[in-house]
């Protein structure tokens, strides 16, 4: 009789064991999963985010001699330019691994110190072929080009 209550004990005991076991394991590869998940999101970000903006900020200028790729005290900026009552410039340029953007009136000299961190970046190249602006962009070990077609050249 006493060997019949003991079985009776230890299979809900084992069966436990066995539900809290497999919850733990389901339970580790969900958290592995959604790392996983989270690498791909901010990969995903830190490589196509910049693209967006560069590639925006063009849109926004592109008008007849509005958007160039210069290379100014050694760096080279995308120059945004507008014209109205007091004409301006924006800049855009690698500096310190991060995207800076200084805004300026077209007469004043650049002082790059004055610009403002945008998103960080590893590494940024800009190119102008006639009618097309090319950014090169790269993330850890991803190289990504993207070529801005202008519409106003």
């Amino acid at each position: 009789m006493m060997l019949r209550k003991g079985n009776t004990i230890l299979f809900p005991i084992v069966l436990f064991c066995v539900f809290a076991c497999s919850s733990f394991l389901t339970i580790l590869y969900g958290i592995d999963a959604y790392q996983a998940m989270e690498q791909r999101a901010d990969d995903n970000f830190a490589e196509m985010t910049p693209l967006a903006y560069l590639t925006n900020k063009v849109r926004s200028q592109d008008e007849s001699g509005g958007v160039q790729v210069e290379t100014i005290q050694g760096k080279s900026c995308l120059v945004l330019s507008a014209e109205g009552e007091e004409p301006y410039r924006t800049l855009i340029y690698l500096q310190n691994h991060k995207i800076y953007e200084l805004l300026i009136p077209a007469s004043r000299d650049v002082n790059f110190s004055e610009g403002t961190p945008i998103m960080d970046v590893s590494y940024l190249k800009m190119e102008q072929n006639q009618d097309k602006i090319i950014f090169t962009i790269k993330n850890k070990n991803t190289i990504i080009k993207q070529q801005v077609c202008l519409r106003s050249s």
